[in-house]
């Protein structure tokens, strides 16, 4: 299972639709989950976690660059787009 296409069915969220509607998506009942609503709120957190990420890694001059590691090979690169 991709990390990053996973979401509950029966209940609202706040996720991207390409994690809950990709092909490669798990989806869990909610009514099976006592913590459902808890653990959607934490996965779309995480979701704009990676988007801020993103954003503040395109912020950096090229020529700073040097020695880290960019987002995409990183957790963070694991974050749909």
């Amino acid at each position: 299972m991709n990390r990053a296409y996973f979401g509950f069915s029966n209940t609202q969220s706040d996720l991207p639709a390409e994690a809950l509607l990709s092909k490669q998506s798990s989806s869990f009942d909610a009514d099976r989950w006592p913590d459902a609503p808890r653990i959607t709120a934490v996965l779309a957190r995480w979701h704009r976690a990676g988007d801020a990420v993103q954003s503040a890694w395109s912020n950096v001059p090229e020529n700073l660059e040097a020695g880290l590691v960019p987002p995409s090979q990183s957790i963070a690169g694991n974050v749909i787009r």
